[in-house]
């Protein structure tokens, strides 16, 4: 019975024809549970619409996906369209293994790109061309619990909120519940290991981290290096935010879900914290609101942006079928996948409007991620500084917990920074690294008008 059965489910398996590879499309992504199952619902979605079409997602964990990625191009087996990270597109760019896709989007009567946010856009514009589509997004915002706000009787946060309405409010809620020297409940915390979430606070503070043109790392800059003994003062001397040996017995995420934070910077795939099923237990009867970033100087937000990309040694036979892909992955069809997932925003603008558009369901103040998208941008490095840039990060550690300052770090990290970059422009003179343009609009590109976005977007 044993051998009849096994021999039947062979059967079975290897008597089925593969599929015609010319009918089947190639997708490499994160092996991250999140993207594997948007990516089944993009495939459900896409079956139905062009049911000859079959999709094979290729996946790798997140510590070496895009070394994969980088080697599959390079032993021309690419993918036929490729998930991307903002900060590694460039570097693919540089390397001329990104498909350009202005010339798809002109000439395809279907693809509308006034439907998607030209911000999003952006961060796939490089040289002054596209070469990516924006499919997921969410800015950096100020997620912050109303229930501890009411208890404090301390004033909800608002657009209007400068840095120092932050520090005061924040100041308010740090207590010591248990009477043993060490405060257990805190007013804000914003990770300072990762910059997603201190350059917003660089940025609106004046300071930049590269030069325009990535020539010159600028972490000595004023601006730069009091921006992040600020950040590090926060626990340090205002104790306002808690110190990261507090952190190591318990996570930022789950002290505010115990009610033990008022707030916290993070993005909109926070609802899948604060609003999911298996956390209500934690929860309890917390309500969560967000609000946009407090601003200083000048408004700013970080927004990490999920997109897809054409690896231009896509054998030119199969790129019209990727550009169907990623045209109906930011088409409405697609957009509704990401909608249905409810955490990061679709970048369909219609699509977003709805999703933020839910009167008597938290968070009440959704909007604010839109509202941030004016003013947001991505924290961008130099792929030659790559070495460097996390050595600093590290560097960083030891200003958080208090046994550096800021200056000397900054200045040995741009002083690195500055030398790697100019190491790999003297071994390669023939090309300059890529510069971060803006999107301009077919019907814009003409003339002094472009001439003028160019300048406008180098400066």
């Amino acid at each position: 019975m044993f051998v009849t059965i096994t021999m039947t489910m062979g059967w079975i398996t290897y008597s089925k024809k593969p599929h015609p590879i010319e009918k089947t499309l190639k997708v490499l992504g994160p092996s991250d549970a999140s993207y594997v199952k948007m990516q089944d619902n993009f495939n459900a979605q896409y079956k139905i619409l062009h049911p000859d079409i079959e999709i094979q997602y290729i996946s790798f964990p997140w510590n070496n996906i895009w070394r994969k990625l980088e080697f599959l191009i390079v032993a021309n087996i690419p993918p036929d369209v490729s998930n991307i990270e903002q900060p590694y597109l460039p570097q693919f760019v540089h390397m001329g293994r990104v498909e350009a896709l202005d010339e798809w989007m002109k000439n395809d009567p279907e693809f509308d790109a006034s439907s998607l946010y030209k911000r999003c856009l952006d961060e796939g514009n490089w040289n002054n061309e596209q070469y990516a589509l924006p499919y997921v997004f969410s800015p950096v915002c100020l997620w912050y619990n109303k229930t501890l706000f009411d208890r404090e009787q301390v004033a909800y946060p608002t657009r209007d909120w400068n840095l120092d309405d932050l520090v005061s409010a924040a100041e308010k809620f740090t207590r010591d519940l248990d009477g043993d020297g060490i405060p257990d409940q805190y007013g804000f915390f914003t990770n300072n290991n990762h910059w997603n979430r201190y350059s917003p606070f660089i940025w609106m503070r004046g300071g930049e981290l590269f030069s325009a043109d990535w020539k010159r790392c600028t972490f000595d800059d004023p601006n730069v290096m009091t921006s992040f003994q600020w950040l590090a003062d926060l626990a340090l001397k205002t104790k306002a935010s808690p110190k990261p040996i507090y952190l190591s017995s318990i996570t930022s995420v789950n002290l505010m879900l115990s009610g033990r934070l008022a707030m916290i910077t993070d993005t909109r795939y926070a609802m899948a914290n604060f609003y999911l099923e298996k956390n209500k237990d934690k929860i309890k009867n917390f309500v969560f609101d967000v609000s946009e970033l407090p601003h200083d100087k000048t408004r700013a937000s970080c927004f990490v942006v999920s997109e897809l990309m054409i690896p231009s040694t896509t054998a030119p036979e199969r790129k019209k079928m990727a550009w169907d892909y990623l045209k109906f992955v930011v088409g409405k069809e697609g957009q509704e996948v990401v909608a249905k997932e409810d955490q990061g925003l679709a970048t369909r603008i219609e699509t977003a409007e709805r999703m933020v558009a839910h009167p008597g369901r938290m968070p009440e103040h959704d909007r604010a991620f839109i509202d941030s998208v004016e003013y947001s941008r991505y924290c961008y490095w130099p792929f030659p500084a790559d070495e460097q840039w996390f050595a600093t990060r590290s560097d960083l550690s030891s200003v958080w917990n208090g046994q550096l300052q800021a200056e000397p770090v900054c200045r040995k990290g741009a002083a690195g920074m500055t030398k790697a970059i100019e190491d790999f422009s003297r071994f390669h003179p023939e090309k300059e690294l890529p510069v971060h343009t803006e999107f301009v609009p077919f019907d814009k590109r003409s003339g002094p008008a472009l001439a003028d976005a160019r300048d406008e977007t180098q400066r």
